[in-house]
């Protein structure tokens, strides 16, 4: 049996995380999340791996890509935790504004409320 060809990013932790669980047909070529699913609706791949649910329903919509059109099947290929990043110059006051707004919309229930307006799409 054929292993159909697996397309991500060229770099990265997705990458990373499929080599370590040994696959072996890793098309590396895609420069970020929009060119992976062009090359699946163009026919370019198989198989695409490297989004979130969020990610999957943003470039659906980005796209206008009718959510039955993909193929979802939900794998977790490893876990991490996400961040915002701030270069070491950056003004505590500003880096201290966003941490506490983050904190305000997790707290609030406006972040859940965000997610789910994108995760929406892709049922």
């Amino acid at each position: 049996m054929h292993a159909p060809r697996v397309t991500t990013r060229i770099a990265g932790s997705v990458p990373d995380a499929l080599l370590v669980k040994g696959f072996s047909n890793l098309d590396k070529s895609a420069a970020g999340s929009e060119q992976l699913y062009r090359m699946l609706l163009a026919g370019r791949t198989d198989i695409i791996v490297g989004d979130t649910p969020a990610g999957v329903a943003y470039y659906a919509h980005k796209l206008n890509v009718p959510p039955a059109a993909l193929r979802r099947i939900p794998v977790e290929m490893y876990c991490s935790s996400q961040y915002i990043a701030f270069s070491p110059d950056s003004d505590d006051e500003v880096v201290n504004a966003w941490a506490n707004a983050l904190a305000t919309l997790r707290n609030s229930g406006a972040l859940a409320r965000i997610q789910r307006r994108y995760e929406h799409w892709v049922r």
